[in-house]
């Protein structure tokens, strides 16, 4: 347990550098330089410093705008990050863009490769050290290989190939023999060792494995950051691992080594420490394990498989990824395997039991050995079209936040409210798409043939033609004769005519298409009746003074004199003008100023008089509108 709580702090120490180096450290003068003149042109843009991403001129999400607000950055999904292209998971993605569907298509993983090396030691009856001044100075090392495929955002799988080399070497005398060991002279080592003899265990394991590992990631599911630089892993794993461990217990000369108290230091004398016993072990010994271990393969003629020992393993660990860029990874890892066997460190028996007669029984033990690794190591992505880095190291809220971000109230209203035939008419509400612009249209874009003459309006000259006319090609009514009335006799009924007045809306002077057959009707009977003279009065509510009242006034009835000019050919001198401001108005309720603001059109006697074109009474007053 010691070795292992040492193993654990210096995968802490390390992480912790890591982390730290992982975070943003100060800002340098210049990036400070750099951030205040980016907030000083936003000042200078008035309304836009309310702009929190992007440019109000650009597309939003700008890249260079994330980076002064989060590292590091997402890729744009719809740019740099590609979906799967079978069948089904396009038809789920076009669907997503299409707000059609809520969820995205998962994206397509690239696969990785890794390189890794690291700290390796076994676990078990024979201790293993650290510096202390033991050759090597740590108990083992390992390299090896990993390909990784993730498939969701937390879950991916890695294959691996581990090599380990392990020593392990006690610093405490033991008085076991090895009658069940063979050396490689092919003689039993415990013929040379007697009961009771003062014996330094150790062991050189060379070991290979390959296994799969399930890993759960975290740490990447952000809600207030795009992503972050480090994520965590836990993993469960299991494989095959062969092995082979030797012993070195013969000199030179193919002699047992000598660990009496003669050549040894005694431990449990003062003044002698644990480093002072390795140091004698390893000028004692040539450092050449030249003894298999108990249960080892004994021939060396044997192939390489044959010269193994293979146990299934299976084990668990943790560790750490950090996101180098988009392209490598930097992964920290421990892990341990569970073998059962008790021989990995070539040890399988408890110190023998004395029995008062010089010797002493032993017995195996029953803990089973266990191998670790620490590891540090590269993993990089396998380049391939439209793949994405590891989903493991992505934020799957980037595509909800993303959506929210494109749900532009702005863009919804206007796609709502666009009008390709710029008739008034929504593209969505609009059952005649190709009306010309500026078309009279009813509510659902059809333009309107108001008179109903069979000529649209905006073809038809004469758009308001008395009903029941015939009508020219032009939409204009084909008028009958009029009867001679050249002797002053009354003809076609002109006398006591009646003609209806033309209203106007509050501080406006133009002419509502509602009244054009009023206007219709009366230059219909002005045609039939040449000699008719009109009398048409402008009149205003009481709001406003009399300077603005009078001049509205004459700008109505002069508007509805040229409209009938214009439109009918009525001539202007067939008219009495008038204007007479608020002078008979009186009413306050809405109806009664309605009925006021209007130009009152009566047929005129024999003894009315008055100008046709009167002028303005106050021209420098711009009062209503007409646009």
């Amino acid at each position: 347990m010691k070795q292992l709580f040492t193993i654990f702090l210096s995968f802490v120490l390390v992480a912790g550098v890591m982390a730290q180096d992982g975070t943003d450290t100060k800002e340098t003068k210049k990036e400070k330089k750099e951030k205040q003149s980016k907030k000083d042109k936003k000042k200078k843009k008035g309304d836009d410093a309310d702009v929190f991403i992007g440019e109000p001129e650009g597309d939003k999400y700008q890249l260079d705008d994330r980076r002064d607000v989060s590292k590091p950055e997402m890729p744009l999904y719809d740019v740099e990050q590609g979906f799967n292209q079978q069948k089904k998971k396009k038809k789920q993605q076009d669907a997503y863009m299409d707000n059609q569907y809520y969820f995205p298509a998962k994206p397509k993983n690239a696969w990785q490769i890794g390189l890794r090396g690291g700290i390796s030691q076994v676990n078990g009856d024979v201790s293993q050290n650290f510096f202390k001044g033991n050759k090597p100075f740590v108990p083992g090392y390992t390299f090896g290989v990993t390909v990784i495929k993730p498939f969701s955002y937390m879950f991916s799988m890695r294959l691996n190939y581990d090599f380990m080399e392990m020593w392990n070497t006690d610093w405490k005398a033991s008085t076991l023999t090895f009658d069940q060991i063979n050396s490689t002279k092919d003689r039993q080592l415990g013929d040379n060792y007697a009961v009771g003899s003062r014996i330094f265990h150790n062991s050189h394991t060379v070991a290979h494995d390959v296994t799969l590992d399930a890993v759960i990631s975290f740490g990447n599911v952000r809600f207030h950051k795009e992503r972050t630089k480090v994520v965590f892993n836990a993993f469960v794993t299991g494989g095959g691992f062969l092995y082979q461990t030797w012993y070195d217990q013969l000199d030179d000369n193919g002699q047992p080594y000598d660990y009496s108290l003669a050549n040894m230091p005694d431990v449990d004398n003062d003044g002698v420490s644990k480093k002072d016993v390795i140091k004698a072990l390893n000028a004692m010994r040539n450092g050449v394990y030249e003894t298999r271990a108990e249960g080892q393969p004994n021939s060396k003629d044997a192939n390489f498989i044959g010269s193994y020992s293979f146990r299934p393993v299976f084990g668990a660990g943790f560790g750490m990824t950090f996101r180098l860029n988009r392209f490598m990874n930097l992964d920290l890892q421990t892990r341990m395997m569970f073998t059962r066997d008790d021989l990995v460190d070539g040890m399988r028996w408890e110190e023998p039991v004395s029995t008062g007669t010089g010797g002493g029984s032993r017995s195996l033990t029953r803990d089973y050995d266990t191998y670790t690794n620490t590891t540090l190591g590269l993993t990089f992505k396998l380049i391939g079209k439209k793949k994405t880095e590891s989903t493991t190291l992505l934020n799957p809220m980037h595509y909800t936040y993303q959506k929210l971000a494109e749900a532009d109230p702005e863009e919804a209203i206007n796609d709502l409210l666009q009008d390709d035939d710029k008739d008034g008419v929504p593209n969505r509400l609009d059952q005649e798409e190709n009306t010309p612009e500026g078309a009279p249209v009813n509510p659902k874009g059809i333009a309107l043939d108001s008179d109903g003459d069979g000529v649209k309006d905006y073809e038809d000259d004469e758009p308001f033609s008395q009903p029941g006319l015939p009508v020219d090609a032009k939409g204009v009514a084909i008028l009958p004769p009029v009867e001679d009335n050249s002797n002053g006799g009354a003809c076609c009924g002109c006398d006591d005519a009646v003609f209806p007045s033309v209203h106007f809306d509050k501080d406006r002077y133009d002419i509502k298409p509602e009244f054009y057959a009023h206007l219709s009707i009366l230059a219909d009977k002005m045609v039939s009746c040449p000699d008719m003279m009109i009398n048409a009065t402008g009149m205003t509510d009481k709001d406003d003074n009399d300077k603005y009242n009078e001049q509205l006034s004459w700008n109505r009835v002069n508007a509805v004199i040229d409209y009938l000019n214009k439109n009918y050919g009525i001539d202007r001198n067939r008219f009495i003008v008038n204007f007479e401001g608020e002078s008979n108005a009186e009413g306050t309720s809405r109806a009664a100023q309605y009925r006021e603001r209007k130009v009152s059109l009566t047929q005129a006697g024999p003894n009315d008089k008055g100008s046709s074109n009167p002028a303005a009474p106050h021209p420098g007053i711009k009062a209503g509108q007409n646009d």
